[in-house]
Protein backbone atom coordinates (compact mmCIF):
# COMPACT_ATOMS: atom_id res chain seq x y z
CA UNK A 1 0.00 0.00 0.00
CA UNK A 2 3.00 2.23 1.10
CA UNK A 3 4.43 1.83 -2.27
CA UNK A 4 1.62 2.01 -4.46
CA UNK A 5 0.81 5.08 -3.32
CA UNK A 6 3.99 6.41 -2.43
CA UNK A 7 5.26 7.57 1.34
CA UNK A 8 5.01 11.10 1.93
CA UNK A 9 7.82 12.36 4.62
CA UNK A 10 5.66 14.63 6.97
CA UNK A 11 7.67 16.37 9.80
CA UNK A 12 4.95 16.00 12.37
CA UNK A 13 3.08 12.73 11.52
CA UNK A 14 6.92 10.95 11.07
CA UNK A 15 7.37 12.49 15.05
CA UNK A 16 4.04 11.00 16.17
CA UNK A 17 4.98 7.55 14.16
CA UNK A 18 7.92 7.56 16.62
CA UNK A 19 6.64 8.45 19.57
CA UNK A 20 3.72 5.73 19.17
CA UNK A 21 6.19 2.80 18.81
CA UNK A 22 8.25 3.70 21.80
CA UNK A 23 4.78 4.63 23.70
CA UNK A 24 3.95 0.79 23.02
CA UNK A 25 7.35 -0.77 23.82
CA UNK A 26 7.24 0.73 27.16
CA UNK A 27 3.74 0.01 27.64
CA UNK A 28 3.91 -3.17 26.86
CA UNK A 29 7.80 -3.64 28.76
CA UNK A 30 5.61 -2.33 31.91
CA UNK A 31 2.99 -4.94 31.25
CA UNK A 32 5.28 -7.93 30.96
CA UNK A 33 7.75 -6.62 34.15
CA UNK A 34 4.93 -6.14 36.29
CA UNK A 35 2.29 -8.51 35.42
CA UNK A 36 2.78 -11.42 33.12
CA UNK A 37 6.73 -11.99 34.28
CA UNK A 38 7.95 -12.03 30.82
CA UNK A 39 10.75 -9.86 30.88
CA UNK A 40 13.21 -8.30 32.99
CA UNK A 41 14.59 -4.81 33.76
CA UNK A 42 18.25 -5.67 31.90
CA UNK A 43 15.21 -5.39 28.94
CA UNK A 44 14.46 -2.02 29.30
CA UNK A 45 16.50 -0.43 27.29
CA UNK A 46 15.93 -2.10 24.36
CA UNK A 47 12.33 -1.20 24.64
CA UNK A 48 13.52 2.73 25.40
CA UNK A 49 15.49 2.65 22.02
CA UNK A 50 12.88 -0.17 19.77
CA UNK A 51 14.13 1.46 16.51
CA UNK A 52 18.25 1.27 17.08
CA UNK A 53 18.15 -1.72 18.88
CA UNK A 54 15.87 -3.21 16.48
CA UNK A 55 12.65 -4.23 18.65
CA UNK A 56 10.38 -4.33 15.68
CA UNK A 57 12.61 -5.48 12.50
CA UNK A 58 9.49 -4.50 10.75
CA UNK A 59 9.76 -1.12 11.90
CA UNK A 60 13.00 -0.14 11.74
CA UNK A 61 13.49 -1.47 8.50
CA UNK A 62 10.03 0.65 7.41
CA UNK A 63 11.41 3.55 8.87
CA UNK A 64 14.61 3.31 7.02
CA UNK A 65 12.59 2.88 4.03
CA UNK A 66 10.63 5.98 4.96
CA UNK A 67 13.71 8.31 5.13
CA UNK A 68 14.43 7.52 1.82
CA UNK A 69 11.55 7.08 0.28
CA UNK A 70 11.37 11.15 -1.07
CA UNK A 71 14.85 10.02 -3.26
CA UNK A 72 13.25 6.88 -4.35
CA UNK A 73 9.93 8.58 -5.76
CA UNK A 74 11.74 11.16 -7.46
CA UNK A 75 13.47 8.68 -9.41
CA UNK A 76 10.66 6.51 -10.24
CA UNK A 77 9.57 9.95 -11.72
CA UNK A 78 12.12 10.21 -13.49
CA UNK A 79 13.22 6.96 -14.85
CA UNK A 80 11.59 5.01 -18.03
CA UNK A 81 9.59 1.98 -17.83
CA UNK A 82 12.40 -0.53 -19.44
CA UNK A 83 15.14 0.85 -16.84
CA UNK A 84 12.04 0.18 -14.27
CA UNK A 85 12.21 -2.90 -15.52
CA UNK A 86 15.81 -3.69 -15.42
CA UNK A 87 15.90 -2.23 -11.75
CA UNK A 88 13.88 -4.71 -10.40
CA UNK A 89 14.77 -7.78 -12.41
CA UNK A 90 18.47 -7.24 -11.06
CA UNK A 91 17.25 -6.31 -7.53
CA UNK A 92 15.20 -9.24 -7.48
CA UNK A 93 17.77 -11.88 -8.84
CA UNK A 94 20.60 -10.02 -6.38
CA UNK A 95 18.72 -9.78 -3.38
CA UNK A 96 15.50 -11.36 -2.95
CA UNK A 97 15.46 -14.41 -5.20
CA UNK A 98 13.70 -17.88 -4.50
CA UNK A 99 17.82 -19.13 -4.36
CA UNK A 100 18.73 -16.01 -1.63
CA UNK A 101 15.67 -17.52 0.59
CA UNK A 102 16.86 -21.18 0.55
CA UNK A 103 19.74 -20.02 1.30
CA UNK A 104 18.19 -17.50 3.95
CA UNK A 105 20.95 -14.64 2.63
CA UNK A 106 18.06 -12.06 2.30
CA UNK A 107 18.09 -9.12 3.82
CA UNK A 108 14.69 -7.90 5.02
CA UNK A 109 15.54 -4.02 3.99
CA UNK A 110 16.48 -5.49 0.60
CA UNK A 111 12.82 -6.91 0.51
CA UNK A 112 11.18 -3.45 1.68
CA UNK A 113 13.02 -1.81 -1.23
CA UNK A 114 12.26 -3.90 -3.61
CA UNK A 115 8.74 -4.58 -2.89
CA UNK A 116 8.05 -0.78 -2.41
CA UNK A 117 9.54 -0.30 -6.15
CA UNK A 118 7.40 -2.93 -7.23
CA UNK A 119 4.29 -1.04 -6.30
CA UNK A 120 5.44 1.93 -7.50
CA UNK A 121 6.09 0.03 -10.75
CA UNK A 122 2.73 -1.13 -10.95
CA UNK A 123 1.00 2.07 -10.20
CA UNK A 124 3.00 3.63 -12.84
CA UNK A 125 2.46 1.07 -15.15
CA UNK A 126 -0.61 -0.51 -14.54
CA UNK A 127 -0.71 -4.52 -15.82
CA UNK A 128 -4.88 -4.29 -17.09
CA UNK A 129 -5.55 -7.97 -16.64
CA UNK A 130 -4.00 -8.01 -12.67
CA UNK A 131 -6.14 -5.07 -12.65
CA UNK A 132 -9.86 -6.15 -13.71
CA UNK A 133 -9.27 -10.00 -12.59
CA UNK A 134 -7.11 -9.56 -9.21
CA UNK A 135 -8.81 -12.90 -7.78
CA UNK A 136 -8.28 -14.95 -10.12
CA UNK A 137 -3.78 -14.23 -10.00
CA UNK A 138 -4.86 -14.43 -5.91
CA UNK A 139 -6.50 -17.78 -6.20
CA UNK A 140 -3.31 -19.22 -9.01
CA UNK A 141 -0.59 -18.30 -6.30
CA UNK A 142 -2.57 -19.98 -3.74
CA UNK A 143 -3.02 -23.11 -5.51
CA UNK A 144 0.44 -22.84 -6.41
CA UNK A 145 1.52 -22.36 -2.95
CA UNK A 146 -0.46 -25.35 -1.80
CA UNK A 147 0.82 -27.58 -4.49
CA UNK A 148 4.49 -27.03 -3.70
CA UNK A 149 4.00 -27.26 -0.16
CA UNK A 150 1.57 -30.83 -0.44
CA UNK A 151 4.67 -32.00 -3.01
CA UNK A 152 7.44 -31.18 -0.75
CA UNK A 153 5.56 -33.13 2.13
CA UNK A 154 4.55 -35.85 0.38
CA UNK A 155 7.99 -36.73 -1.38
CA UNK A 156 10.63 -35.12 0.52
CA UNK A 157 8.73 -35.18 4.63
CA UNK A 158 12.35 -35.19 5.89
CA UNK A 159 12.88 -31.42 4.64
CA UNK A 160 9.45 -30.49 4.86
CA UNK A 161 9.38 -28.35 7.81
CA UNK A 162 12.49 -26.51 6.74
CA UNK A 163 11.52 -25.99 2.96
CA UNK A 164 8.14 -25.17 3.43
CA UNK A 165 8.91 -22.71 6.30
CA UNK A 166 11.40 -20.38 3.71
CA UNK A 167 8.89 -20.74 1.02
CA UNK A 168 6.48 -19.00 2.72
CA UNK A 169 8.41 -16.25 4.38
CA UNK A 170 7.84 -12.63 4.19
CA UNK A 171 10.23 -12.13 0.85
CA UNK A 172 9.12 -15.12 -0.73
CA UNK A 173 7.92 -14.63 -4.69
CA UNK A 174 4.42 -16.64 -4.20
CA UNK A 175 3.68 -14.31 -1.15
CA UNK A 176 4.76 -10.94 -3.05
CA UNK A 177 2.46 -11.96 -5.80
CA UNK A 178 -0.43 -12.71 -3.23
CA UNK A 179 0.22 -9.52 -1.47
CA UNK A 180 -0.10 -7.94 -4.92
CA UNK A 181 -3.28 -9.43 -5.90
CA UNK A 182 -4.68 -9.38 -2.62
CA UNK A 183 -4.53 -5.74 -2.82
CA UNK A 184 -5.88 -4.97 -5.72
CA UNK A 185 -8.79 -7.33 -5.14
CA UNK A 186 -8.84 -5.08 -1.69
CA UNK A 187 -8.81 -1.80 -3.28
CA UNK A 188 -12.20 -2.77 -5.21
CA UNK A 189 -14.01 -2.68 -1.35
CA UNK A 190 -15.54 0.21 -0.28
CA UNK A 191 -16.00 0.33 3.32
CA UNK A 192 -18.37 3.32 4.67
CA UNK A 193 -19.02 1.61 8.14
CA UNK A 194 -17.68 4.26 10.45
CA UNK A 195 -16.40 2.34 13.23
CA UNK A 196 -14.55 -0.11 11.23
CA UNK A 197 -13.07 2.55 9.74
CA UNK A 198 -11.86 4.17 12.62
CA UNK A 199 -10.93 0.94 14.49
CA UNK A 200 -8.98 0.42 11.19
CA UNK A 201 -6.60 3.28 11.97
CA UNK A 202 -5.50 1.33 15.32
CA UNK A 203 -4.26 -1.46 13.43
CA UNK A 204 -0.49 -0.85 14.06
CA UNK A 205 -1.13 0.07 17.19
CA UNK A 206 -1.92 -3.33 17.60
CA UNK A 207 0.48 -4.61 15.88
CA UNK A 208 3.22 -2.94 17.93
CA UNK A 209 1.61 -4.44 20.87
CA UNK A 210 0.71 -7.81 19.73
CA UNK A 211 4.34 -8.22 17.82
CA UNK A 212 6.04 -7.09 21.34
CA UNK A 213 8.54 -9.58 22.82
CA UNK A 214 6.92 -9.57 26.16
CA UNK A 215 3.17 -10.15 24.65
CA UNK A 216 4.07 -12.26 21.95
CA UNK A 217 6.22 -14.55 24.88
CA UNK A 218 2.73 -14.82 26.59
CA UNK A 219 0.92 -15.65 23.42
CA UNK A 220 2.98 -18.28 23.24
CA UNK A 221 3.28 -19.62 26.17
CA UNK A 222 -0.68 -19.60 27.01
CA UNK A 223 -1.41 -21.61 23.39
CA UNK A 224 0.93 -23.69 24.60
CA UNK A 225 -0.32 -24.23 28.01
CA UNK A 226 -3.88 -24.15 27.03
CA UNK A 227 -3.99 -26.54 23.39
CA UNK A 228 -1.18 -28.72 23.69
CA UNK A 229 -2.72 -31.84 23.56
CA UNK A 230 -4.75 -30.82 20.48
CA UNK A 231 -3.77 -31.25 16.57
CA UNK A 232 -1.39 -28.21 15.07
CA UNK A 233 -4.66 -26.92 13.09
CA UNK A 234 -6.34 -26.43 16.63
CA UNK A 235 -3.47 -24.65 17.54
CA UNK A 236 -3.07 -22.64 14.87
CA UNK A 237 -6.78 -21.64 14.68
CA UNK A 238 -6.67 -20.69 18.32
CA UNK A 239 -3.70 -18.56 18.05
CA UNK A 240 -5.48 -16.42 14.83
CA UNK A 241 -8.49 -16.25 16.77
CA UNK A 242 -6.56 -14.51 20.24
CA UNK A 243 -4.50 -12.51 18.00
CA UNK A 244 -7.71 -11.19 16.07
CA UNK A 245 -9.32 -10.52 19.70
CA UNK A 246 -6.77 -8.60 20.45
CA UNK A 247 -6.20 -6.75 17.41
CA UNK A 248 -9.90 -5.39 17.59
CA UNK A 249 -9.32 -4.81 20.71
CA UNK A 250 -5.73 -3.01 20.82
CA UNK A 251 -7.28 -0.68 17.95
CA UNK A 252 -10.16 0.36 19.45
CA UNK A 253 -8.10 1.51 22.49
CA UNK A 254 -5.66 3.54 20.01
CA UNK A 255 -8.14 5.12 18.43
CA UNK A 256 -10.71 5.88 21.55
CA UNK A 257 -8.05 6.27 24.21
CA UNK A 258 -4.29 6.36 23.61
CA UNK A 259 -4.27 8.26 20.37
CA UNK A 260 -5.11 11.57 22.35
CA UNK A 261 -2.73 11.09 24.88
CA UNK A 262 -0.08 10.84 22.29
CA UNK A 263 -0.49 13.71 20.38
CA UNK A 264 0.16 15.84 23.27
CA UNK A 265 3.82 15.46 23.17
CA UNK A 266 4.50 14.94 19.82
CA UNK A 267 2.62 18.32 18.63
CA UNK A 268 4.76 19.18 21.48
CA UNK A 269 8.28 17.27 20.72
CA UNK A 270 7.89 18.75 16.44
CA UNK A 271 7.02 22.29 17.14
CA UNK A 272 10.29 22.34 19.42
CA UNK A 273 12.39 20.21 16.92
CA UNK A 274 10.72 23.19 14.13
CA UNK A 275 11.78 25.67 16.32
CA UNK A 276 15.82 24.63 16.54
CA UNK A 277 16.09 23.40 13.22
CA UNK A 278 14.87 26.85 11.65
CA UNK A 279 17.27 28.13 14.26
CA UNK A 280 19.95 26.46 12.34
Amino acid sequence: ISGYYGIKLHGEKTVSFILQVVFYSVITFLIGFIFLGTCTINELTLHLFPISKSLYWFFTNYFLLMLLAPFINKGCERISKRTFLWILILMYVSCVSLLKIMERSWTPFACFVFIYLLARFLNKYPIRRLTQSPHYFFICMLVIQLVIGGGITAFVPDMASATISRLYLYSSPLNIGLAVSFFYMFKRINIHNRVINTISGGVFAAYLFTDSLPIRKWINSFICNSVTEYSVIVQFLYYVILSCFLVVFISAIECYLCRKVRLLPSSFIYNLLHKVLNGI
